[in-house]
C-alpha cells in the first residue's frame, strides 16, 4: 500500500484546536484567534527547526543600469513569501556573494562600473542591491527562506502534512501563553469570589498540569507571572 500523509485540512485544525480549548467556530473572534495562532505555530516550527518546506526557489531579470530589486514584488511578484537569501546565482560558475551595506558604500566611494554583478547586498528587509551595477539583462536565480502569512485556506498550511499535529501543539503553546499575559488585576486576583473567565481559565491550566495556583491567591506573587515561568522557563 502506497503511503498517504495524515494530512489535516485547515477547517480540521480549526476544529481540533477549537475542541481542546473551549472555543466556538461560529465566533469570528475565535476563529480570527485560532487562525493567529496557526499562524504563530508556523513561524516557530520553522524559526526552531529550519524544515526545507520554509525554503523555496525562484528568479528574476535585471534591468541595465539598475542595481536596486524589492525581491517580492519582482517578476510579478514570484517571492511575495520571501523573507530571507539563502543564495544568488547566474549559473553553477557565477555566484554572487552576500556583502555588508559598509562594504558597498566603499564600493561606490571608489568606482561607478556596470557590468556583470558579482555581489548582492540586502539594503532593506526584501530589496537587493547588486554589484556591479547590471549592464545588461541578467537572470538572477534565487533560494530563499519563506515566511509564513496569513492563514486563510488549506495552501497557506505551510507545514507538511506529516507534521500538522505539531503545528497544532505549537499553536496551542501560543494561545496560552497569550491567554495567560492578558491583565488580571490585582483584585481580581486576590478576591476569592471572583470568578471571571481570565480566572476560571488560569485555574483550568493549572488543574491540567498539576500546578497549585491557589497557593499564592492573597499573596503579593503575581500568579500568571509565575505560573508561566514555571511552566515555560524557555520563554520568559
Amino acid at each position: 500500500m502506497a503511503y498517504e500523509a495524515p494530512s489535516t485540512p485547515l477547517d480540521a485544525l480549526r476544529f481540533q484546536f477549537a475542541r481542546a480549548e473551549g472555543l466556538n467556530l461560529n465566533d469570528p473572534a475565535d476563529v480570527t484567534t485560532i487562525d493567529l495562532s496557526l499562524e504563530t505555530g508556523q513561524r516557530r516550527i520553522a524559526q526552531r527547526d529550519q524544515f526545507t518546506w520554509m525554503f523555496g526557489t525562484s528568479s528574476f531579470p535585471t534591468v541595465a543600469d539598475t542595481a536596486q530589486y524589492d525581491l517580492r514584488s519582482v517578476n510579478s511578484a514570484a517571492m511575495v513569501d520571501l523573507m530571507a537569501v539563502e543564495l544568488m546565482w547566474i549559473s553553477q560558475t557565477q555566484w554572487l556573494r552576500p556583502k555588508s551595506r559598509s562594504w558597498l558604500n566603499r564600493q561606490k566611494a571608489a568606482s561607478t562600473d556596470s557590468g556583470t554583478p558579482t555581489n548582492y547586498v540586502m539594503v532593506a528587509e526584501s530589496t537587493a542591491e547588486l554589484w556591479p551595477t547590471p549592464s545588461s539583462v541578467k537572470t538572477i536565480q534565487v533560494a530563499y527562506q519563506k515566511r509564513a502569512g496569513k492563514v486563510a485556506g488549506d495552501d497557506d498550511i505551510l507545514v507538511p502534512a506529516d507534521f500538522h499535529d505539531a503545528l497544532l501543539v505549537e499553536s496551542r503553546i501560543h494561545y496560552r501563553l497569550n491567554m495567560l499575559k492578558e491583565p488580571l488585576s490585582v483584585n481580581q486576583w486576590t478576591n476569592s469570589t471572583y470568578t471571571g473567565p481570565h480566572d476560571r481559565r488560569l485555574e483550568a491550566l493549572s488543574a491540567a498540569y498539576r500546578i497549585d495556583v491557589s497557593q499564592w491567591r492573597g499573596s503579593s506573587v503575581d500568579p500568571v507571572s509565575k505560573f508561566l515561568e514555571l511552566l515555560y522557563p524557555d520563554e520568559m
